[in-house]
């Protein structure tokens, strides 16, 4: 029953109301989003996710394919009676983040309930370049000296307990023994700044939320490949 209603889902998203806002890249790239709500007796959901309209890249396609399968778990995955531990709630949401670094950045919120005291939030980030209309890895993106510069920067910063601010502008209480690799973070880019950002519990609890830290590109040119 559920793989019905994921086709039926996805055909509705894609070919009939899922294509809103749509979001111009550069001349001959746009996103669009697809979207999808549903209440039940026992969950709701409300799914957005970014669309690449590009035929002629594999990457493109692949990003689509992996935005499709995330709305496929949580069709799949959801409640049908209270307390059963499927999905009671979940959200997605994405955002397309216009920069100057030539970069297609986009990020994926996922908010995902299964009852108890609180939900589960998730950011994913995804970097591709518009020349190439390739997906960039980290080590495509910064040269090899860049890790252990951002983990010293953040780490200092965090150390000398400077005020850092998380997603929703508030500011970050940090475990005592917090320490910083960019490798798990979320990287994407916004107008001139590199931005990384730490999920719950990696740094802080989950009461501080997302920590957040920035690099305007002047201060790190030496770092990026691109």
């Amino acid at each position: 029953m559920k793989k019905i209603i994921y086709f039926l889902v996805l055909v509705l998203a894609l070919a009939l109301i899922g294509y809103s806002q749509i979001r111009p890249v550069d001349k001959s790239i746009s996103i669009v989003s697809a979207d999808y709500k549903e209440e039940g007796e026992f969950y709701k959901y409300d799914i957005k996710i970014p669309q690449i309209k590009d035929e002629k890249s594999e990457d493109f396609t692949y990003f689509n394919l992996t935005m499709q399968e995330n709305m496929r778990y949580i069709i799949e995955n959801l409640s049908n009676k209270e307390n059963d531990g499927g999905i009671e709630e979940a959200y997605i949401s994405f955002e397309n983040h216009k920069n100057s670094f030539g970069i297609l950045s986009i990020s994926v919120l996922t908010n995902v309930y299964k009852g108890g005291a609180h939900s589960m939030n998730n950011v994913e980030s995804y970097n591709m370049s518009l020349k190439e209309r390739s997906i960039l890895s980290l080590d495509k993106i910064f040269t090899d000296d860049a890790i252990e510069y951002f983990n010293m920067m953040i780490n200092d910063k965090i150390k000398n307990k400077e005020r850092v601010l998380n997603t929703k502008g508030k500011e970050v209480i940090f475990f005592d023994n917090a320490e910083a690799d960019i490798n798990n973070a979320v990287v994407y880019f916004e107008g001139d700044n590199v931005v990384f950002i730490f999920l719950e519990y990696d740094l802080s609890p989950y009461s501080s939320g997302m920590p957040v830290f920035k690099f305007n590109k002047r201060e790190i040119k030496k770092y990026l490949n691109v």
